[in-house]
């Protein structure tokens, strides 16, 4: 009997599903060029800029909006807004499976919602009168991000309620503020104090444009606190214009003829801020004139809100040729700096340009709250504290069909690994571009050729036969997300017998299965199913898989040779 090494084809080893494109992570954003877009409109308010899969063919084709969010200094251009959506190459994958990127940026983003509303309402229009066509096949998704959240939040909820079709399949709302936003309040108290005086330290003149844009309609509607409704040993409060967004909220509701998303870069698990309430967070003196002593706090929290509780929240000192000094004392029913959810990191910011920082300065933690978990999932603030996990009852309040939150807590607005993932599968898993049974996503996630229904999941094997341990070794890459079942046969027509089945894995893994001969002849099939993730709404995870690692024993038969990236 001669043996001798085979390369494994499909006479002897068929891998039954669809053929695999290896997938290449993308460049930062931050390190690429931005493209030039296909097409611009000038709407009402705004600018559209659309970035086609495909100059060349006619019409939008399952276009997928992106709504900006919150920008206070209202400087954010076009291409900061492309670098933003495109963090972990989100807008080119995107293209990549035939959507049609828009970038919806406001002229002010500082308006009061019910325009910002209006102006996505149009760009909304516009896109569905531009779209290759309405129907099953070419889909529309709109993204917004913070305010962009409320703002397309509104603009659908509106078309639904005035009866007016909108078009969208899916909205997702990431880290948009449905139950209020969050500026320290000490930090606004500091805002105001040194921007009093005549400004002779450079490093504070930011703060006069963040005066102003405190005073807008955005930021009055959208914080639950706010400077200029906050009296001095009192309660601190929303500035009234919260009372109007807030109504406006609650008669529009919630859109419902679309799949309804959200996604919080804040802790599902009950996570805090490095910090406490009440303490004391960041510390500068400036020894020089003008001379400036200040001290911020998180802001207290009421334990027992019958009684008047307000503690330290902002000292500041100012002495030039007269001085100033002023003590704030604030409190709120709940934790609120310190509260799980999405980040800002503008006080850290500001202290990164402070002069004369030595070691009695300080900054406790670059971060604070800036939109609690809750908030960005539609849950009533007063679960602002909740563990998630713990309290599906609490999650059960969301109007959101799927909602997705964080581990720790991570930066407002940011497009992570963690994020990227959950817009991808939400753009792509209820499509079936080649109609072959399986979705572009899971294509997406196994690297298969979404546009044809000839892909299949192909891999180059061999079988080596050992005469002196009278065993075969059957040797195969394995992709990811990807279950595998190795059958043996000793003659084509007759029964398979299954020997073992591989469990899934994140990543290609190269495999080595032995199996003892009994014959002078056999043939292996290995059968591959690519498996979905699945969101389990009630530890907040993303289970794909229970282990995600491949189980191996002594007497199994399998050995993993490498893992390949």
């Amino acid at each position: 009997m001669k043996f001798r090494k085979n390369k494994l084809n499909l006479r002897s080893c068929r891998i039954m599903a669809p053929a695999l494109i290896l997938m290449v992570g993308a460049q930062p954003a931050s390190a690429q060029t931005v493209p030039d877009p296909a097409e611009t409109y000038t709407g009402t308010g705004f600018t559209l800029c659309i970035y086609k899969a495909d100059p060349a063919l006619a019409g939008l084709r399952n276009p997928v909006l992106f709504v900006e969010g919150m920008d206070l200094y209202n400087v954010r251009n076009q291409e900061e807004l492309y670098r933003q959506f495109n963090q972990e190459g989100l807008i080119e994958e995107l293209q990549d499976y035939d959507r049609d990127v828009i970038i919806l940026n406001f002229d002010d983003a500082n308006k009061k919602l019910s325009n910002s509303k209006s102006y996505v309402g149009e760009a909304i229009g516009y896109i569905n009168a531009n779209r290759s066509s309405i129907s099953s096949t070419n889909s529309f998704t709109v993204i917004g991000i913070s305010l962009g959240g409320l703002a397309s939040r509104l603009a659908l909820a509106e078309s639904e309620n005035n009866g007016i079709p909108h078009g969208v399949d899916t909205w997702i709302s990431l880290d948009a503020p449905h139950e209020g936003a969050n500026l320290p309040l000490s930090f606004q108290k500091f805002t105001e104090f040194f921007t009093s005086f005549p400004t002779y330290t450079p490093e504070l003149e930011p703060l006069t444009t963040l005066l102003t844009a405190l005073s807008k309609e955005a930021a009055k509607s959208m914080l639950l606190v706010h400077h200029l409704n906050s009296a001095h040993g009192e309660a601190a409060l929303s500035e009234s214009k919260r009372d109007g967004l807030v109504q406006l909220l609650l008669e529009n509701g919630y859109p419902e003829t679309c799949r309804k998303i959200a996604i919080s870069n804040g802790s599902g698990l009950g996570a805090t801020q490095p910090f406490e309430p009440g303490e004391q967070i960041f510390q500068w003196e400036n020894p020089v004139l003008p001379y400036i002593d200040a001290r911020m706090y998180a802001l207290p929290e009421a334990w027992n809100q019958g009684n008047n509780q307000a503690k330290q929240t902002f000292i500041g000192i100012y002495y030039m040729v007269d001085g100033k000094n002023e003590e704030y004392t604030s409190y709120y029913p709940y934790s609120l700096d310190n509260a799980p959810g999405a980040t800002g990191n503008m006080i850290a910011e500001l202290y990164a340009t402070l002069p004369y920082i030595d070691g009695d300065d300080f900054l406790t933690g670059s971060n604070y709250c800036a939109v609690p978990t809750v908030s960005a999932l539609g849950i009533p603030i007063e679960y602002i504290d909740t563990d998630l996990s713990q309290h599906p009852e609490v999650l059960a309040l969301s109007p959101f069909d799927e909602v997705y939150t964080a581990p720790g807590n991570d930066p407002v607005g940011e497009i992570n690994t963690r994020t990227k993932s959950h817009i991808m599968r939400a753009v792509l898993e209820k499509a079936d571009t080649d109609a072959d049974g399986y979705s572009d996503y899971t294509e997406y996630l196994i690297g298969t050729d979404f546009s044809s229904a000839l892909s299949v999941l192909t891999c180059n094997a061999d079988i080596t036969l050992s005469p002196l341990t009278g065993n075969a070794s059957l040797n195969f890459e394995t992709r990811p997300y990807t279950r595998y079942v190795i059958s043996h046969t000793e003659a084509l027509g007759e029964p398979w017998t299954e020997l073992y089945t591989l469990t899934p894995a994140t990543e290609a893994q190269y495999i080595s299965f032995m199996s003892a001969m009994t014959n002078a002849s056999g043939f292996f099939k290995v059968t591959a199913e690519p498996l979905f993730t699945v969101f389990d709404a009630t530890t907040l995870q993303t289970t794909d898989f229970p282990d995600l690692v491949l189980e191996t024993s002594p007497d199994s038969g399998i050995n993993v040779i490498q893992s390949t990236e």
